[in-house]
């Protein structure tokens, strides 16, 4: 029993080629990141799951799941694009935090964490929008 539970914890990454990425993921970098190729894919393997990384040229960092729908966006050359970021999420940035930029934004099934250029981070509820957790 043991065994399993540390051969389940183990995680793995690989590189492959861009277009090893799936087609979702490939189709998001092309909308979101346009002209922009992955320099360094990464299939990563974790608790049984696959996921993928995509570093592009700029050091902007994209995780997807194996479906290809994002997780993360991060970028210190970029802002997250305003479609990955919840109007809800927009709103109180923008009331709150006045001029702000959102440089990062990862998504679980129960929050959304953003990450702004003043170096404040954010938690919000997924179904509330809720501020769950505030960190300067």
């Amino acid at each position: 029993m043991a065994a399993l539970a540390v051969a389940g914890s183990v995680e793995t990454k690989k590189p492959v080629q861009a277009d090893g990425l799936p087609q979702a993921a490939q189709t998001f970098i092309a909308t979101h990141c346009a002209g922009e190729v992955p320099v360094l894919v990464l299939r990563e393997y974790d608790d049984f799951r696959r996921s993928y990384e995509a570093t592009l040229v700029d050091g902007t960092k994209i995780k997807f799941r194996r479906s290809g729908e994002w997780t993360s966006f991060e970028s210190h050359a970029r802002p997250v694009p305003a479609a990955l970021i919840p109007a809800q999420v927009t709103e109180y940035v923008g009331t709150n935090f006045p001029g702000a930029v959102v440089k990062h934004i990862s998504r679980e099934r129960r929050e959304i964490e953003v990450g702004l250029d003043n170096r404040v981070e954010l938690t919000f509820d997924t179904r509330t929008f809720l501020l769950t957790d505030f960190d300067d």
